[in-house]
């Protein structure tokens, strides 16, 4: 079991930005979605790209009961800010969460997936919040299309 001694508690009212980014393997440009999703108190945005060329691009207002529920699951989360990074790490997908309060970047995850590495039990339930996050944005795999 996950003790959350440490684990960041957050208050809705201070949160600033919330931004997810994911960056997809090596593979040909017409395959490659990587995409970063930010969320504040009145609007989810997510932009699309491959290589840097902006494939897909939209903001969606949400209510204020949607940020709140995002609040909830970031503090059950037991998230603790944590570094993965695996060396040599060539063609793996990347991932990183960002918390800002009052203007300053509470929380960081940063985590490599190369020759199967994952993210710590240790780090909090990472993919709730990503899951959370990504079910704000209707039709969201469209966007990867």
């Amino acid at each position: 079991m996950l003790s959350c001694e440490e684990k960041l508690v957050v208050n809705a009212d201070e949160v600033d930005m919330i931004t997810y980014a994911f960056f997809d393997s090596s593979v040909p440009p017409i395959y490659h979605r990587s995409f970063v999703i930010n969320l504040t108190h009145t609007s989810v945005a997510i932009t699309v790209d491959s290589y840097g060329d902006i494939l897909a691009e939209d903001s969606i207002a949400i209510l204020p009961e949607d940020f709140n529920h995002v609040i909830e699951v970031i503090n059950a989360a037991c998230l603790i800010s944590f570094e993965s990074k695996v060396e040599d790490c060539v063609g793996g997908t990347g991932e990183r969460l960002t918390i800002s309060v009052s203007g300053e970047q509470v929380y960081e995850g940063s985590f490599d997936h190369c020759g199967g590495n994952e993210i710590p039990a240790k780090a909090g339930d990472i993919n709730s919040v990503v899951q959370t996050l990504k079910g704000l944005i209707p039709n969201f795999y469209d966007y990867l299309k």
